[in-house]
């Protein structure tokens, strides 16, 4: 997906997302996903294309963030999502692995920082 978007002569574009614990914006978490699409040379919305949720809604197509992670994707406005582990858009393998079909079928990517072993992504 990332070199197909490379292709037609453009960065790719992502969005940020975490999940916040105690209503504290998850800044940490946000600014890492910004170094690591810029280390990857990705274009970084701004707030506009920053989205989070509170830390225990379970399934990720019910969040009012992660929903408009998906509307921008769907909208053309952005290429990708980045995440700091896999946990963060859901700790069950098989709703995980349902959002990396939606994204696939979008023609999207997710970028995770940190996949964990227990996903059974490594």
């Amino acid at each position: 997906m990332i070199a197909e978007v490379r292709a037609k002569g453009r960065a790719p574009r992502v969005c940020r997302y975490a999940l916040s614990v105690g209503g504290h914006r998850p800044s940490n978490s946000l600014d890492a996903a910004a170094t690591f699409a810029v280390r990857n040379s990705w274009q970084v919305g701004g707030e506009e294309q920053t989205f989070t949720d509170p830390h225990g809604a379970p399934n990720p197509e019910l969040r009012t963030g992660w929903r408009l992670v998906r509307k921008q994707i769907r909208a053309g406005y952005a290429d990708g999502v980045v995440v700091t582990t896999t946990s963060v858009i859901s700790p069950h393998a098989e709703a995980y692995e349902q959002e990396l079909l939606w994204f696939e079928m979008h023609c999207a990517f997710v970028a995770v920082i940190a996949p964990e072993a227990e996903m059974g992504r490594l």
